[in-house]
């Protein structure tokens, strides 16, 4: 039987989820509980220029065996910042979001798709300099020009991501149709066939979250991004 991997999200979306940052101590109080779960991996937040955040993600990093994955925003390139931040943990990772949907590029970004993959493979080859495990999450893959979503995965597994995130953050598929999608993402980026592991984020917007993740790991992705709340 295959294993099914869940990335937990809390701390990554601790504001969002309950309308203000935690603090520092209840930073670290979560991370203790995901670490006591074993849960896969534990993803950060991006920093922000405060040694407050740094501060925070370095103690993280020093006191749990968990892998901890930290974001960085495309459009901050703040890369080395946030590697010194968690460098410390038994098990770091870089993990850098990526808006790939003509909207979000322009919006977030002010690029155009050529620029983007130009910014996607410097980013993901200035990650893997300082860490050794890179992934490249596609923050609304779902609103994506397929065939362009299908060419920046690909650049940044060349580049060097050793994994790969597809979100419906947007919430906007069904099962079916996004059962569908993670297949297609799979037979056009040769990679993810063999070692590469391909991670989903959903959103509950829909109420069908659990089935599209369901769909997802029946239709191939390694892992599921989730919260515990």
């Amino acid at each position: 039987m295959r294993a099914v991997k869940f990335i937990d999200m809390t701390l990554l979306e601790a504001a969002s989820i309950r309308g203000s940052e935690l603090s520092f101590k209840e930073k670290l109080e979560v991370a203790r509980v995901l670490d006591r779960l074993k849960a896969d991996t534990i993803e950060l937040a991006p920093i922000s220029g405060s040694r407050a955040d740094q501060l925070a993600n370095r103690t993280i990093a020093s006191q749990v065996a968990t892998r901890i994955s930290a974001a960085v925003d495309i459009s901050a390139g703040n890369i080395e910042e946030t590697w010194e931040s968690v460098s410390s943990a038994r098990k770091p990772k870089l993990n850098i979001l990526v808006p790939v949907s003509p909207v979000q590029m322009e919006y977030s970004c002010h690029k155009k798709a050529p620029a983007m993959l130009a910014a996607v493979e410097e980013q993901v080859k200035k990650a893997r300099f300082y860490c050794e495990h890179v992934e490249i999450t596609a923050v609304d893959a779902t609103r994506a020009e397929t065939e362009f979503l299908y060419e920046i995965l690909r650049c940044a597994v060349n580049a060097g991501a050793d994994k790969v995130t597809v979100c419906d953050t947007a919430g906007i598929m069904l099962p079916e149709e996004f059962g569908e999608f993670v297949k297609n993402v799979i037979s056009n980026v040769p990679a993810l066939q063999e070692e590469i592991e391909l991670y989903v984020e959903v959103s509950d917007s829909l109420g069908v979250a659990v089935a599209n993740a369901a769909a997802a790991i029946k239709n191939g992705a390694t892992g599921v991004k989730c919260t515990a709340v």
